[in-house]
C-alpha cells in the first residue's frame, strides 16, 4: 500500500499530470474543484525558464507551459478540498 502511495505522490508531482489529476476532478464534480494557479518555471538565479524543464517538456514535443493556468502538488495538498488519510498497521 505505501508503495502505491508513493506512486501516487510521485505522479503528483509531474506538473502536467496535476493539471490531469485538476481536470479530472472538475468533470467528476462538473465543477472548477480545485483551484487554478499560473505555472512558473522560471529560475530564481537567472529569470529564465530553468533548462530542467526546457529539456522535460521538449521530451514530449511541448513548450513550457509558462504562466498558463494549472495546479501544482503544493498548492492542491493545501487546498481544503483535499484531505490525506493514512493507513498504518
Amino acid at each position: 500500500m505505501m508503495a502505491f502511495l508513493l506512486d501516487i505522490i510521485t505522479f503528483l508531482q509531474i506538473s502536467f499530470s496535476t493539471n490531469i489529476f485538476r481536470i479530472n476532478y472538475n468533470c467528476a464534480s462538473n465543477s472548477k474543484y480545485f483551484t487554478q494557479h499560473n505555472l512558473n518555471y522560471i529560475a530564481a538565479e537567472n529569470h529564465a525558464v530553468s533548462q530542467y524543464w526546457l529539456d522535460f517538456y521538449s521530451e514530449y514535443g511541448l513548450k513550457v507551459p509558462q504562466g498558463q493556468p494549472g495546479s501544482h502538488p503544493n498548492n492542491l495538498s493545501l487546498d481544503d478540498k483535499f484531505t490525506y488519510k493514512a493507513f498504518l498497521k
